[in-house]
């Protein structure tokens, strides 16, 4: 699942839906993995890993157009 660029108070929100998905998904033996931006606080990461089985870290567009290039 990719939702990305969520307003700030949709985050208990998403993370109920996901819990709730992954409930009705794991009971027909379906799996379910989670796109999440790098800079995922660690108490949220844990929430999201215990709830799907598996997460995908998403590690682009670490710089914008306004901000210099990186490594």
């Amino acid at each position: 699942m990719d939702f990305e660029n969520l307003p700030d108070d949709a985050d208990e929100a998403y993370m109920q839906f996901v819990q709730a998905l992954y409930a009705e998904m794991h009971a027909r033996n379906l799996r379910l993995y989670v796109n999440v931006p790098a800079s995922t606080d660690d108490a949220d990461l844990k929430r999201f890993a215990a709830n799907s089985d598996g997460l995908l870290i998403m590690n682009y567009d670490e710089h914008e157009v306004e901000s210099q290039p990186g490594p």
